[in-house]
């Protein structure tokens, strides 16, 4: 028992801070008792207070003799084990609310890492610098200007942003995006019913689109640069087209194959 955190007011008045509550009790064959180090006896409410309460918490305590051990309470038994652990946190695994991004291999690591961050809502938008304390001229959205920038609105709900979705849902010939979160985008491509790579080809190119509409949007603050859609969208394009086929070393891809999507 940490007294100085259950009991303030006698701590103040104990003269020896480091003392436990066993060097105030003494033993003398069947004669037992205490003995108090206070700079002055209880006196005040708060110190009478904690003083009953005190007493009452060490008559209720039992001693069966023996010394103290530890007690691990993640088992049964009381005693630390790894597969103990190993337990907690595969019960604490399956209750915590965890995303697992499907990360791409020919999209750079910056791209994978930038989508994983705002879907846990993890970069710097307008709300979370407030949130932290960091001051903000507008927390508005720096696109559409019309909601508090989250990484929700920047990426599904913004006037830009749903503009360019409907731009790349028609390169894929698809039905238009709908998504009102950045774990909803992430998953259009897994629940859209597409062939394996097609499916695979869109859920890349949505995280390239978040890495391009993060830094259109970047662009707009810092250097007060307006892009047009059609030149995010044209960005995303020639992004894909490049990593695409350079990193996974298709060269005999055509750039006009890729805009017309026939290559899949």
């Amino acid at each position: 028992m940490v007294v100085r955190s259950r009991f303030p007011s006698l701590y103040k008045l104990e003269k020896y801070k480091q003392c436990k509550i066993g060097d105030r009790f003494w033993r003398q064959g069947s004669f037992f008792g205490w003995a108090w180090g206070w700079v002055k006896n209880p006196v005040s409410d708060d110190e009478r207070a904690e003083w009953e309460s005190h007493i009452r918490v060490i008559n209720a305590a039992s001693w069966k003799g023996g010394s103290d051990s530890w007690v691990w309470l993640g088992a049964s038994n009381g005693r630390f084990s790894i597969r103990s652990v190993k337990g907690l946190m595969e019960k604490e695994k399956e209750n915590a609310n965890i995303y697992a991004l499907n990360w791409c291999k020919w999209v750079p690591l910056k791209c994978n890492i930038h989508a994983w961050r705002a879907e846990m809502d993890r970069i710097p938008t307008n709300e979370a610098l407030g949130k932290r304390n960091i001051p903000m001229a507008n927390s508005m959205c720096s696109f559409c200007g019309t909601s508090v920038e989250t990484a929700n609105h920047i990426f599904t709900n913004c006037l830009v942003s749903m503009a360019i979705w409907e731009g790349i849902s028609r390169w894929f010939k698809m039905s238009p995006f709908s998504a009102s979160s950045v774990r909803d985008l992430l998953n259009i491509a897994k629940t859209s019913g597409l062939e394996a790579e097609k499916k695979d080809m869109t859920h890349k190119t949505i995280i390239i689109s978040c890495w391009s509409i993060w830094n259109a949007r970047n662009g707009k603050i810092f250097k007060g640069k307006e892009e047009k859609l059609k030149e995010i969208i044209g960005e995303i394009k020639s992004l894909g087209f490049l990593w695409y086929k350079h990193i996974l070393k298709r060269k005999t891809l055509e750039w006009f194959k890729w805009c017309n999507q026939s290559f899949i």
